[in-house]
């Protein structure tokens, strides 16, 4: 085997990797579907690429398509409507708790520091800061 021809697997490789990559974390962002379906998913998609030869962008096409289809075929339809109406819960409770803190004024943007006090690793400070005008 040639230099090229190495080369050229290794590529064929790190773009099947690629592929398989984004095709996991896009059917794990899919509701219903838990760690049993991915593996199944996974096992489908290399058994198919192992026989035939094909990359998997050219068996199955886009990662993103082929991770909603099998999230479709593989989690029962009771199971992925449960997990959609959790979805909506906890997405209004987030939208209600920003709100809240908002409106009191508790939250602040994660890259705002302040400058005086002990802080931990990340320049944030650990605990409250007394500026009185106290003499020591």
């Amino acid at each position: 085997m040639t230099e090229e021809d190495l080369t050229m697997d290794a590529a064929r490789g790190k773009g099947r990797e690629k592929w398989m990559a984004r095709f996991q974390v896009r059917l794990a962002m899919q509701p219903g579907v838990d760690r049993a379906v991915v593996l199944q998913a996974v096992k489908e998609v290399t058994a198919h690429c192992a026989e035939t030869g094909q990359h998997p962008q050219n068996a199955f096409g886009d990662p993103d398509a082929c991770a909603v289809q099998a999230a479709e075929r593989l989690v029962p339809a009771d199971r992925a409507a449960r997990a959609r109406r959790h979805d909506a819960v906890v997405d209004r409770f987030r939208t209600a708790f920003k709100k809240a803190g908002d409106i009191a004024g508790l939250q602040r943007h994660p890259t705002e520091r302040l400058r005086s006090g002990p802080a931990d690793r990340a320049g944030y400070v650990t605990r409250p800061v007394l500026l009185s005008g106290g003499g020591r």
